[in-house]
């Protein structure tokens, strides 16, 4: 009878293993030591002399073994000469370190031909392996079926009942074209089995992941068997293993990217064992659960019980499912708010009653790989916390669906069975619950093990002192700088906006539903902006609230602007001094864009005094209004900011003016003599000092 072992770690920080004879003994065994030949590539490096005396030290007497050491002195001859010699020493096992990795065929047969146990640590292209090309040439066909080659493998493999002789009947036939088309005008019952099983693959194909879809192939195909019944059958098995576990992932996006890997790993020296892992004989085995379906092992441990089950496909915004279809959650049109529709419960419920039942079948194939004795280890972080929806769901004996719906591990099924077992009571101290016990006959042996204390670290040696002369002659060799450095923190082009506020604070204006008239600043400013962008200056002062409708007709202001418009605001500039100077200009220039270079001394005072600040930057903005007079320019700046400390407008945009008049000197025929920025707030103009 198997032994049922389960082992449970209190915190989760540690995890615990050991071998466990399986196989009794008996006395005579007990102390026989076991002979191990080992042939070492040779002395070439420190590494491999350290791993010859770490295969010395580990195979020693007082461990149990017998050790036989060859030197094959870079030689793969004399190591072939040491391999037929352990054999006909009887050796027990043969330890390997090959010279290269080919060429080892024919002794390693010799030696599995007389009993004995091989580990060789070389790698193996397994698309090149016999056992192996015959699936992997279906998955080709299925993917493509003109391809006369892997159409052929197919044909002759185990997985169909034809021969050589069919194949060159069929050519005899029809000499001329694909081997395909030569099989789908062949007689009508003599292709009938592959082209009918070829239809339903490709079926299948276009509907299932690869996974899943080489799972059918070989449940309906069951070449996993005929592999087994090879000469080495359990190798070949554990390599047709090894060929999907890595097809399931390499074809994750569909099977026409199987097939690229596969020839991308063909183009690059071919699939080495080791991609999927494989298991041999004498040798421990460490796997996926998913990799060991349809193996067994004398012991199994079965560990990281307490990983959390994976629902993130039942909670996105949009879920899908191939059977019920599409649920979507609703946002409020006014809110960020999302609501769960109807057909989305149902399709969430659904993915996670699915995902959990996966849960389910892993485990069960998890826990039924042991032969002899399974050990299962559940770290606890909190033993009392971890324990008790365990415990209540065994004291109840709510054991059906609901309750294990609300496990989020495997180790709450584990822990709930174990509860009930007549031998739990190790793990009832931890709970607040009277032991509640069921019937069960299998053998339980149940140890909580605590934490190992961890040993004190010593500690770390001080650093040692550092050389001045070193770090003297370190600074000088990496202090070296460009002499062009600091144009890196020159721009090459900017904003008037940009340059003039570069130094002022960020100011969080108040949300709009705290204002008392529900308008926040940036909306006041551009509505004004706007209107006053297209109000006539021709003439005298215009009919505001005919104004707005005009500019609103003429689509010159969007109604929505026109709607925050505080004209009370507007309207004293149309009786202020600058309308009448307005009035009074030669050449008026609204919303006039410019660009110019101006020294990068001037624009940002990170270029310093060198060569960076001479260097030009382009600025570019927009001025409000520039009223040109016979002898003389003036810039006119609209502010809509609240304030009425007319210091405060001076502060903040003189800079923002005077590199206006940097800008115009350049482009008018007369000089800037004034600058002036009109207030809204105010109701008044202020006049800008010049320098």
């Amino acid at each position: 009878m198997k032994r049922l072992i389960l082992l449970l770690l209190l915190p989760a920080l540690l995890l615990l293993g050991g071998c466990m004879p399986y196989v009794r003994q008996t006395p005579e065994e007990e102390t026989a030591l076991i002979t191990v030949g080992f042939s070492q590539v040779g002395a070439e490096s420190d590494w491999r002399v350290a791993n010859t005396e770490s295969m010395r030290e580990s195979l020693s007497e007082e461990n149990g073994f017998e050790l036989l050491f060859d030197n094959a002195r870079q030689k793969q001859e004399n190591q072939f000469k040491a391999i037929r010699t352990f054999i006909q020493q009887d050796v027990d096992y043969i330890v390997l370190a090959p010279v290269t990795e080919t060429g080892w065929e024919s002794v390693l047969e010799e030696a599995r031909t007389a009993g004995i146990p091989v580990f060789a640590d070389s790698a193996t292209d397994l698309l090149d392996e016999p056992h192996i090309r015959p699936f992997a040439a279906l998955l080709r066909v299925i993917d493509n079926p003109a391809q006369d080659i892997p159409l052929a493998a197919v044909l002759l493999s185990p997985m169909f009942p034809y021969t050589a002789d069919d194949l060159v009947a069929l050519r005899r036939a029809r000499p001329t074209g694909s081997l395909y088309g030569a099989v789908l005008y062949s007689e009508p019952q003599r292709f009938a089995l592959f082209t009918d099983a070829l239809t339903e693959y490709r079926r299948l194909a276009r509907t299932l992941p690869v996974d899943e879809l080489i799972e059918e192939l070989l449940a309906r195909t069951g070449y996993l068997a005929a592999v087994g019944a090879l000469p080495d059958g359990p190798r070949c098995r554990e390599d047709l293993l090894s060929f999907t576990a890595w097809a399931a992932g390499a074809g994750r996006a569909g099977l026409p990217s199987l097939i690229r890997a596969m020839d991308a790993a063909a183009a690059n020296g071919g699939l080495s064992q080791s991609a999927g892992g494989q298991t041999r004989p004498g040798c421990v085995s460490i796997m996926t659960v998913h990799r060991s379906k349809g193996l067994e092992f004398p012991v199994v441990f079965v560990a990281d019980t307490d990983h959390k089950f994976n629902q993130s496909d039942a909670i996105r915004p949009v879920l899908t499912h191939s059977r019920l279809g599409v649920g979507v959650m609703l946002r409020a049109p006014r809110a960020a708010k999302r609501f769960k529709t109807l057909p989305y419960a149902a399709l969430a419920q659904a993915i996670r009653t699915e995902t959990l039942s996966e849960e389910m079948r892993v485990l069960y194939v998890a826990l039924t790989r042991a032969q002899d004795a399974l050990l299962i280890t559940v770290p606890l972080k909190k033993t009392a916390s971890s324990l008790k929806l365990p415990a209540l769901c065994a004291a109840a004996e709510a054991t059906g669906p609901e309750a294990m719906r609300s496990m989020t591990s495997w180790a709450g099924w584990i822990l709930t069975a174990a509860l009930l077992h007549p031998d739990s009571s190790a793990l009832w101290e931890y709970t607040s619950f009277l032991p509640h016990y069921g019937l069960h006959r299998a053998p339980l042996a149940i140890r909580v093990l605590p934490l190992p204390e961890e040993t004190e670290q010593l500690p770390a040696p001080p650093a040692p002192a550092a050389d001045p002369a070193v770090v003297e002659m370190l600074k000088a060799s990496f202090a070296w700088c460009s002499p062009r450095a600091a144009l890196e923190k020159v721009p090459a082009k900017v904003s008037v906006s940009a340059v003039a506020h570069a130094a002022r604070p960020v100011a969080l204006e108040r949300p709009a539903f705290l204002q008392k008239t529900g308008m926040t600043g940036a909306e006041r400013g551009t509505a004004i902006h706007a209107f006053m962008q297209s109000v006539p200056f021709d003439g005298p002062a215009p009919d505001l609230d005919a104004e707005v409708r005009r500019q609103t007709n003429l689509q010159l202001l969007d109604p929505a602007l026109a709607d925050k418009l505080d004209l009370d605001a507007v309207r004293p500039f149309f009786a202020s001094a600058v309308w009448r100077r307005i009035r009074l200009a030669k050449q008026i220039l609204r919303e006039e864009p410019f660009i110019t270079a101006l020294p990068a001394a001037e624009v940002t005072p990170a270029a310093g005094q060198g060569s960076a600040a001479a260097a030009e930057v382009l600025v570019q903005g927009i001025a409000d209004l520039v009223l040109v007079f016979d002898e003389h320019a003036e810039i006119l700046d609209y502010k809509t900011d609240r304030s009425r400390d007319a210091q405060y407008y001076i502060d903040e945009y003189a800079a923002q003016l005077r590199l206006y008049r940097r800008a115009f000197a350049q482009r008018l025929a007369v000089p800037v003599t004034k600058l002036t920025i009109y207030s809204f707030a105010i109701e008044d103009e202020i006049d800008v000092p010049l320098a």
